[in-house]
């Protein structure tokens, strides 16, 4: 259920995902992918803040939608 409406909002640009990188394919696919958000200014903290807009930086310049 709680996948469903992840997947309705990536779908919809609310957020995207950001999948675990390692150089050890083990350890990669133990990880969960990481959920920011594309308004990196809703985040309450600054820390969190920042976080999402370095992740929606990355992947602006990635060239993935």
């Amino acid at each position: 259920m709680v996948k469903a409406w992840i997947e309705l909002l990536a779908r919809n640009f609310y957020l995207f995902h950001v999948p675990p990188w390692h150089t050890r394919i083990e350890r990669a696919l133990k990880k969960e992918p990481k959920i920011y958000l594309w308004d990196w200014t809703e985040p309450l903290s600054d820390g969190a803040r920042f976080e999402n807009m370095i992740a929606s930086h990355f992947v602006k310049i990635s060239g993935r939608p």
